[in-house]
């Protein structure tokens, strides 16, 4: 299955994902800090899933920062992502056997490319 989406990508869509359903209004900052990656790198991969259109900036309703969301296909993706990590992690912890997520993430790596 072919996602082309990093991992960090991957953590983005599930941070904004996860604090969008608990009803917060959403900005990088809070994503990043939410996520603990730095603000800056956290703009750089919001720009490349805007660019995919997996995330959407909107206006913030009460600020001029711009607040994120998931778009429909930004939705997809992560509903599509979340079973394939929730496997590899039961995988790698299951067995303690970490050549198992190795060959996983290699298989994962392999499908995006």
């Amino acid at each position: 299955m072919e996602l082309d989406i990093t991992y960090l990508q991957f953590v983005l869509l599930a941070g904004i994902g996860w604090l969008k359903s608990e009803g917060n209004t959403v900005t990088q900052v809070h994503v990043a800090d939410f996520c603990k990656i730095d603000a800056m790198l956290v703009s750089q991969v919001v720009r490349k899933l805007e660019q995919k259109q997996l995330v959407q900036r909107l206006p913030h309703p009460t600020d001029t920062t711009k607040t994120l969301d998931l778009t429909v296909d930004g939705k997809q993706v992560l509903a599509q992502a979340l079973p394939l990590i929730e496997k590899l992690d039961a995988q790698f912890f299951k067995c303690g056997d970490r050549s198992i997520l190795l060959t996983e993430l290699t298989n994962l790596y392999r499908s995006v490319n």
